[in-house]
């Protein structure tokens, strides 16, 4: 059950930042135009621009490849850097900030972002805890990529109606 359980949390893990790394490569222009109001210097801005997605896809290929100890801590170390960055910019330009993470820049209440940083971070801790001294490699002959596959299709897809509820509401 635990490593079920690791294998999870690690999957969502990958998923979540796969989907981060994504939207910022895909969305290179709005990503970093989700970076202005942070007040980062010109140089550092630059260097996160690019060096942010390719840490969030380190963390997938580390997570994927089984070494879930480094991938979960590569995480959890971007979401205390991110969360800091959340704190810095919100005391220069208030409660609302642009998210660049997930293929948006709407501006939102810091206080969503923190929260959905610590829960990605109790998340990882969760996998950090749990997969310590366990097998956590997802090995694709014995059909363990079946139900994780199944159950990240899932949590995709209640994400995504989640959005299109979200979205809907607003329009009214």
């Amino acid at each position: 059950m635990v490593d079920i359980v690791t294998r999870l949390g690690a999957a969502c893990l990958a998923v979540t930042f796969a989907w981060a790394a994504a939207s910022k490569l895909i969305r290179f222009a709005h990503w970093r135009a989700a970076l202005e109001p942070y007040g980062l210097p010109r140089s550092f801005r630059s260097l996160a621009a690019v060096g942010v997605p390719i840490t969030e896809v380190t963390v997938v290929v580390l997570l994927l490849a089984g070494n879930v100890q480094a991938g979960t801590s590569l995480a959890c170390g971007l979401l205390a850097l991110f969360s800091a960055a959340l704190l810095r910019a919100r005391a220069a330009q208030g409660d609302r900030l642009p998210c660049g993470c997930f293929g948006r820049t709407q501006e939102r209440d810091y206080r969503v972002l923190l929260l959905r940083n610590a829960l990605l971070a109790l998340l990882g801790a969760v996998v950090l805890t749990l997969g310590v001294g366990s097998d956590t490699s997802i090995d694709v002959a014995t059909g363990d990529l079946a139900p994780v596959a199944l159950v990240l299709a899932g949590i995709g897809l209640i994400g995504w109606m989640a959005v299109q509820a979200s979205t809907a509401m607003r329009n009214k």
